[in-house]
């Protein structure tokens, strides 16, 4: 071990920092991101999460408004706790000095500053470290490799993510400060900028830091672990105590709203990825997010063959390497191995993006890489031997996928090789740093372009525009009550950002779980794993119910021309806003930004409902699923107001015809629908007649037998137009709102798939549309009177004759409070999912109030153990000086 003091930082971690934000600024510029071409890099989750809760917040600081919660996403969400999981880098301050038109362009200066961060975080770490400590063009030239591994690339749609990234080698730092010097104030400090920017990274980033600390202990021979150990245990315990105001609120917000999508599913299978999806993990570069099945690890091609060379050479101590080999065979059996996988996640399954602890394994290799250019002799022979290794394994992955980023992952292994092969003895080193330096442009540039390839950069003039017509539409809509809205344009833009405070684009990402399970049962678009749902397919009923009463459109929106010659507004791929030609929809302005139409069925935010509804909750909403969207909506609202109307009737069908298919009878009205080749896909037609005027579904349910798997594709096609693309569950009911049809129209429904399909003969329904007037009359006959916003409170006023149960379409919180007279009510959960209080008979003031729960608690034990922890340090370091 490296005896060498803690020294000056030197001038590597700042030449680091300047490499890696010119490299990722230099990318960017050949990638056409504005100012130097037309894209923006906020895209995928960036544009679907961050950005329009980005604005939610900061536009309430700026302002002045409640940080606590926002009407303007997610039927109503804890604001500052999602600020708080999402939102906390500090080098988010930047939002306050700009307005919300720019905030692409902030958040790609947070990318490149945050890259450079992750640089010179690193060389800071080889410059002190005593166990890897390296300076000049290798420290700067291993810091860009693990700046620039696919991991740090992809993460730049997960932005909040790179603060960890980068603290982990100082969190490693102040392990070793520790056990070295006994000096706390590295780790604490460290390891609370992890857990204030994302609790999620922080867990996995101290779990690796405590490997790393039994690992220094063990190569070091270090008796004297006892101290500290309990120092570092302690040390992290404050940091965690401090950030209490953060990790509390979010805690609750995730744990209470998200907890069913953390159900293990461990006994589906123990082996998470296969050896050969880990291999290709390892060995190229693959940043894509739209791809589950990748696993973003490489790190370079120096790493991969400098750690064998670690491993093998004798001149590295065999209790070392043994231990450094365990080591890594752990972190590959942490992907291998569910119940591994499980820890390092926070003991849950990830969704979307997988493998989220990579990061430390590619920093692992790296730092061995290190080892071996210090301690280990570099021979040609030993570099032939392990390059020959890792072309071996490269070429498996490549053969399963060969494309442009693994055709550059080769070309590394033969430039470093060569590096070592045609300049020996001094002028191999030299050739070597040309060789990293080389890589980690390619990384850079490599990776980002794979990036872009596969998250679809959006153009930032139309978001802008979007922005700017939406906007000014939503000023001019007259309105003082408490109202929806939602928009209509482009899926690249981002229509929560459109809206005014006192309206909601309110099928927002970060809408509470249960409430996105009871959209999905009323037959609203939203995906299994409920991370967003997005009104693209909404029929008028839900749009109704949950109040949405003004629908925007942007003069910059796309429009379609259906088979019967009308113009329909589309919101991206394939969807489109038939709903705005039916009945129920008014257009009240048209401006040169666009047009404002009028939902007249829109129901109030707070009504009065049925007794019944207090144990909606008990209902078999699986039942109610398998049934069909469009029956659970009637079941529903029926159940609120104890009616009895129809709210659809089905209209006949004929086969017209099938092509490159044929149709197995499977009995009960179910056939089995076989594609003839793999050269196409069968193809199965259906005629229908629109016999009375009004608005329209196709009703489908499907299912691929379980030894297809669930991620086989069907999708659909109306008059032409194609329907979303269906992603395959036990069974697939799907309802497509195609729009409004006047008697006599035919319509033609196509069925597509590539694989066996079973499925039930589809139905045409038609929305009665006097049945959803009398069920929005009802709401508005009970509703409370004069609801609107004040401040960030909703205020109303009741006046029953009886005593009434109120339903209001809010999200069910905690931090909702009811005020009744000023006097705190009862609040409850109604239909599993919304906000619902009694209100006694006779005239009474209301009044919504919201406060993130344990907000008050938690910042009363930040407090605590702030001041704990600055008597921690301070008598700490003075204990250790009057010792010595």
């Amino acid at each position: 071990m490296n005896k060498k003091p803690f020294g000056t930082t030197g001038k590597e971690p700042f030449t680091a920092a300047a490499a890696a934000m010119i490299l990722f600024a230099a990318a960017l510029v050949l990638l056409g991101v504005y100012p130097f071409g037309k894209y923006t890099i906020v895209c995928s989750d960036m544009e679907q999460q961050f950005l329009d809760l980005t604005v939610g917040l900061f536009n309430n600081i700026k302002s002045g408004k409640n940080i606590f919660v926002t009407y303007s996403g997610g039927l109503g969400i804890n604001l500052y706790a999602w600020g708080c999981y999402l939102l906390f880098s500090p080098f988010n301050i930047l939002f306050l000095f700009f307005d919300a038109k720019y905030y692409q362009e902030v958040y790609t200066l947070i990318e490149i500053l945050k890259f450079g961060m992750i640089s010179f975080c690193t060389s800071v770490y080889f410059k002190k470290s005593r166990y890897a400590n390296i300076s000049g063009a290798f420290n700067i030239g291993f810091s860009l490799l693990y700046t620039f591994s696919a991991f740090s690339l992809v993460s730049v749609i997960n932005v909040m993510w790179l603060d960890n990234i980068a603290m982990l080698p100082i969190t490693l730092l102040g392990i070793e400060r520790i056990i070295e010097d006994k000096k706390p104030a590295v780790l604490y400090f460290s390891f609370l900028y992890c857990l204030a920017s994302n609790f999620y990274l922080a867990f996995i980033t101290g779990l690796f830091a405590f490997l790393y600390y039994c690992y220094y202990i063990f190569t070091a021979g270090r008796k004297d672990f006892a101290k500290s150990l309990f120092t570092c245990a302690l040390t992290v315990l404050l940091a965690a105590g401090t950030c209490a105001a953060v990790l509390i609120p979010v805690w609750l917000a995730v744990s209470g709203s998200y907890g069913e999508m953390f159900k293990s599913d461990a006994l589906d299978s123990f082996i998470r990825w296969s050896p050969l999806e880990i291999l290709r993990g390892f060995t190229l570069i693959r940043c894509s997010s739209a791809n589950a099945k990748v696993l973003h690890i490489f790190f370079g091609v120096s790493p991969l063959l400098l750690t064998p060379v670690f491993l093998f050479s004798p001149d590295i101590p065999k209790k070392e390497r043994i231990a450094a080999a365990a080591w890594l065979v752990f972190m590959v059996l942490g992907l291998l191995l569910r119940p591994l996988y499980y820890m390092w996640h926070l003991f849950r399954e990830p969704t979307g993006f997988h493998g989220r602890f990579v990061y430390t394994a590619a920093f692992l290799c790296i730092v061995f890489s290190v080892r071996a250019l210090k301690s280990a002799r570099i021979t040609v022979k030993r570099l032939a031997i392990s390059a020959a290794a890792v072309l071996m394994l490269t070429a498996i992955a490549v053969c399963t996928e060969m494309s442009l980023h693994s055709l550059a992952n080769l070309a590394a292994v033969f430039v470093f090789l060569a590096a070592y092969t045609y300049f020996p003895g001094a002028g191999s080193k030299k050739a070597a740093k040309i060789a990293v330096f080389a890589e980690a442009v390619i990384l850079c540039g490599a990776g980002l372009y794979c990036f872009k390839q596969y998250n679809n950069f959006a153009q930032r003039s139309k978001y802008t525009e979007s922005l700017k017509n939406i906007s000014a539409l939503a000023a001019e809509t007259d309105d003082s009550g408490f109202y929806r809205a939602t928009t209509v344009f482009p899926r690249s833009e981002n229509s929560a950002l459109s809206a005014g405070y006192n309206t909601t684009d309110c099928f927002s990402s970060l809408t509470n779980q249960k409430s996105l399970r009871l959209l999905s049962y009323l037959n609203m678009y939203c995906p299994r794993d409920y991370r967003y749902a997005d009104n693209y397919y909404n029929s008028a009923v839900n749009e109704s119910f949950f109040g949405i009463k003004y629908i925007y459109v942007s003069n910059g929106t796309e429009k379609q021309t259906d088979t019967a010659g009308r113009e329909i507004y589309t919101k991206g791929g394939f969807s489109s806003a038939f709903r705005l030609t039916s009945e129920g929809y008014k257009k009240i302005k048209e401006t040169e930004n666009g047009t404002v139409y009028e939902n007249t069925n829109a129901f109030p935010l707070m009504f009065a409902c049925s007794e019944n509804t207090a144990g909606i909750d008990s209902l078999d909403w699986v039942e109610m699923y398998q049934t069909g969207g469009c029956s659970s909506q009637e079941i529903f609202l029926n159940s609120l107001f104890d009616t009895d109307y129809v709210l659809y009737s089905g209209c006949g069908i004929s086969r017209n015809g099938m092509s490159n298919a044929e149709l197995r009878d499977n009995g009960d009205s179910t056939f089995t629908l076989v594609p003839l080749s793999n050269d196409a896909p069968a193809v199965l037609s259906y005629d229908f007649t629109a016999k009375k005027d009004g608005s329209y579904f196709t009703d489908t349910r499907a299912m691929y037998e379980p030894s297809d798997g669930y991620d086989l594709k069907y999708f659909t096609s109306i008059n032409g137009i194609a329907a979303e693309t269906k992603r395959s569950i036990a069974v697939s009911y799907e309802a497509d709102d195609i729009g409004f049809y006047k008697a006599g129209d035919k319509i033609t429904a196509d069925i597509y798939t590539y694989r066996p399909l079973l499925i039930q003969e589809p139905v045409l329904l038609r929305l009665n549309t006097d049945s959803l007037n009398a069920f929005a009359q009802l709401a508005q006959q009970n509703a409370l009177e004069q609801i609107k916003q004040d401040g960030s409170d909703i205020t109303a006023h009741s006046n029953f004759d009886e005593r009434r149960l109120v339903l209001s379409t809010l999200s069910y919180d905690k931090g909702f409070h009811v005020y009744i007279d000023g006097e705190e009510t009862e609040t409850l959960e109604l239909a599993d999912s919304l906000l619902g209080y009694y209100v006694p008979a006779g005239s009474h003031d209301i009044k919504i109030k919201y406060m993130s729960p344990g907000f008050k608690t938690s910042l009363a034990a930040t407090v605590l153990f702030s001041v704990l922890s600055a008597i921690f340090l301070l008598a700490y370091n003075k204990i250790n000086k009057t010792g010595r």
